[in-house]
């Protein structure tokens, strides 16, 4: 009779365990999609081939490199862990965004930094020519030219001469 009581123990604690392992089983089992693998790839690029992203080469290397992904990937493996592999083993230049240290910095703060700059420059120029701008000129009051006296003398006497001649 001994016999029997442990045996249904025995049965329970088997379908317990069968039944709360077999999920995280099957779980780490799940293949990994290809869009999964995809979004990685695509924010690599190959090696080999110059400025073809991993996701679309058409080269059996890039194709074992996505199934390297692939297994990362089921190997629990972040994506972050994943780019750094590919950057250790074949230089930053397969990152599609390269990292945010040493002079590499600069490709993200320049841009903004030059954009700023020029704006600036654009309103300050533009103020400045608007506060030179010419002002309408005012209506000098008629003077008479100041010629001196004998030229007006000579130029009557020669208009003089010219009427008695002519």
């Amino acid at each position: 009779m001994k016999k029997f009581i442990w045996l249904p123990a025995f049965l329970a604690a088997l379908f317990l365990l069968l039944f709360f392992v077999s999920p995280a089983a099957a779980g780490d089992g799940d293949p990994v999609s290809d869009d999964e693998v995809n979004k990685i790839a695509g924010q690599l690029y190959c090696p080999i081939c110059e400025n073809v992203p991993l996701d679309v080469c058409p080269t059996q290397a890039c194709a074992n490199w996505r199934e390297l992904i692939r297994k990362m990937l089921e190997e629990g493996k972040s994506e972050d862990e994943i780019k750094a592999y590919f950057a250790a083993q074949y230089g930053w230049s397969v990152l599609s965004m390269p990292p945010q240290e040493g002079l590499n910095w600069l490709i993200y703060v320049l841009p903004p930094l030059i954009s700023i700059g020029g704006i600036a420059f654009l309103l300050w120029t533009v103020r400045k020519s608007k506060n030179k701008r010419p002002q309408s000129p005012r209506p000098q009051p008629a003077q008479q030219p100041s010629v001196p006296d004998e030229y007006l003398s000579l130029i009557n006497r020669d208009l003089n001469d010219e009427d008695k001649n002519g």
